[in-house]
């Protein structure tokens, strides 16, 4: 379907719909790559994926706000189990000529137990709804907003934009250059630069590098979580553990400062040479749960 829209004699705008419809069963994936646009992922009870696009284009002149919609095309297909849609500009559309835009936006409807894998650059990424199946998201230059990711495999690499995410059971990312929130993780292995981060609970392992965060916090540590590790760079890092928390830690680095709750840690002993520094102890009663923590021009707080 292909509506046309003009406003005034200075821009002209034109807009183009596609509407395509798969049956799905519980093993197909649908893969979404994407650029200038929104990507929107509603659930329904369906075994069936619907996906709506609209290209939105504006032009000085009639003519070249037509060229432009033409140049922009959908490529979609199902190849076996996967449903594949691609936004696909002409190598000659170039630069946009001044004042004019181009805008590629998807709303999608899925089983949300069924695989996704979204690229998305230039425009944000929503899932709106609980999503049981595997995620696999790379998003650049706009963020990213999820519920509550329940599959134990998800992945998220996410650049110049922010991520919001309700629960994630388990899962790897890669964050740069934005910010990273998130409400319960059950286990997270990741790496983050040049972005704070806040996680308001962890009740699994943690596995996490830092770089240039600035700050990250974590309001609330299981006291069933058997293992943290985190490497900070040019980072502050503070945890709160809860009261019932038994574990060893390590703490060392190089410019690092390292607070602690007194009435909670039971033993400790520290080892400084110039610039390096090294605390090692008990927190609570003996266990096999243990908490390290390399710092670098950063610090240490265990809350």
């Amino acid at each position: 379907n292909i509506d046309y829209h003009s406003n005034n004699a200075q821009k002209i705008d034109k807009t183009k719909t596609i509407s395509k419809s798969y049956p799905v069963d519980k093993n197909d994936k649908l893969r979404i790559n994407n650029k200038y646009g929104k990507v929107i992922i509603n659930t329904w009870e369906k075994n069936e994926v619907k996906v709506d696009v609209e290209v939105k284009v504006n032009g000085g002149t009639d003519s070249r706000a037509q060229e432009s919609l033409d140049r922009v095309h959908i490529n979609e297909s199902k190849q076996g189990s996967l449903i594949s849609f691609e936004t696909v500009f002409d190598p000659s559309i170039g630069t946009n000529r001044s004042g004019e835009k181009r805008e590629v936006n998807y709303t999608v409807y899925m089983p949300a137990s069924n695989a996704l894998e979204i690229k998305n650059g230039y425009g944000n990424t929503s899932i709106l709804s609980d999503f049981s199946g595997a995620v696999d998201i790379q998003q650049s230059y706009g963020n990213l907003t999820t519920e509550n990711l329940v599959n134990p495999s998800n992945n998220i690499k996410a650049s110049y934009g922010g991520v919001s995410i309700g629960n994630l059971k388990s899962g790897t990312m890669d964050i740069s250059y934005g910010n990273l929130k998130l409400a319960t993780v059950g286990k997270l292995d990741a790496k983050i630069s040049y972005s704070p981060v806040r996680i308001d609970r962890i009740s699994g392992d943690l596995d996490l590098n830092l770089r240039y965060t600035g700050e990250l916090k974590i309001g609330k540590v299981d006291p069933l979580v058997k293992n943290i590790d985190i490497d900070a760079s040019y980072s502050s890092v503070s945890l709160t553990f809860d009261p019932n928390a038994n574990f060893s830690f390590a703490v060392s680095g190089n410019h690092t400062s390292f607070d602690y709750n007194k009435s909670r840690v039971t033993s400790l002993s520290s080892f400084t040479n110039n610039d390096k520094k090294l605390y090692s102890g008990k927190y609570g009663k003996e266990t096999d749960s243990r908490v390290n923590i390399k710092s670098h021009y950063g610090s240490v707080k265990f809350l």
